[in-house]
């Protein structure tokens, strides 16, 4: 939901978008689908006019990506479910010469995505933090080795990065 109200707020609550789904049948990214979708819902000058399925593949991405944005010529916004669709979004873009014309609110923090956030073409991203969930990961089976309790939930919270942050 952090990527869509972003999206929301940079199209100043108007303006047709789309969604990259990743695999739709991964618990984690079909939550993220509905999240965005429930956002959208929210606000009446904001229109969900396409969606695409991406498989959490750079590639399918960026053809569905290009795809939907010959289909939608006045697409202002795009926000993605996975960490491959922002990247295959950010080449359709670039393709597409729609850099600054279309906005497209990523996930995650690969080099591939902090590129294009640095070129200006992906206006941001929401990151989970990976490197976070790692550590914890051996973290808490180190605190298990030791016969320690572990913490029941984690959070690593989210961070946002934008062009202005990558400096």
């Amino acid at each position: 939901a952090i990527a869509s109200e972003r999206l929301v707020e940079l199209l100043g609550g108007k303006g047709k978008v789309a969604i990259m789904q990743g695999v739709p049948t991964a618990p984690n990214h079909r939550i993220r689908y509905e999240a965005h979708k429930a956002v959208f819902a929210k606000y009446p000058g904001i229109e969900l006019v396409a969606e695409g399925i991406d498989n959490d593949d750079i590639e399918t991405a960026q053809k569905q990506a290009a795809s939907i944005l010959a289909a939608h010529p006045d697409l202002k916004g795009f926000v993605s479910c996975d960490a491959a669709g922002p990247i295959g979004i950010g080449l359709a873009i670039k393709e597409a010469g729609k850099t600054g014309k279309v906005l497209s609110v990523g996930l995650d923090n690969l080099n591939q995505l902090l590129a294009l956030i640095k070129e200006g073409v992906v206006e941001s991203s929401s990151s989970t933090k990976p490197e976070m969930q790692g550590a914890w990961s051996v973290m808490a089976l180190w605190m298990q080795a030791l016969g320690q309790p572990t913490p029941k939930k984690i959070d690593t919270g989210i961070l946002i990065i934008t062009k202005d942050s990558l400096k």
